[in-house]
């Protein structure tokens, strides 16, 4: 799978199971957030949660799989619901 962010990155949250099914990564050289995938934006959102731990996301569901991708902890989503992107496209600003 290709990575999220282009040029060097840190992760910051490993995946940990149940707890956190899921990687954080912040870009060194770039805030943007690119997909890693070609689907359908099922979602550009805050999260509901009452914890509110993902803040500002985004879902994807993969073509041809039922796999959903979320980018999260974003300051500003550059896709809307609905909307088709492919592998590469500028989705989302880390914040």
């Amino acid at each position: 799978m290709r990575s999220p962010c282009k040029g060097k990155f840190k992760v910051t949250q490993i995946y940990k199971g149940a707890s956190h099914k899921g990687l954080d990564l912040v870009g060194l050289d770039d805030k943007t957030i690119y997909s890693t995938v070609t689907g359908v934006v099922e979602a550009a959102r805050y999260d509901t949660h009452p914890t509110g731990g993902m803040g500002l996301y985004i879902r994807i569901r993969e073509d041809g799989t039922n796999r959903r991708f979320y980018f999260a902890h974003l300051s500003e989503a550059l896709v809307k619901a609905g909307q088709r992107v492919s592998v590469g496209d500028r989705i989302g600003i880390e914040g």
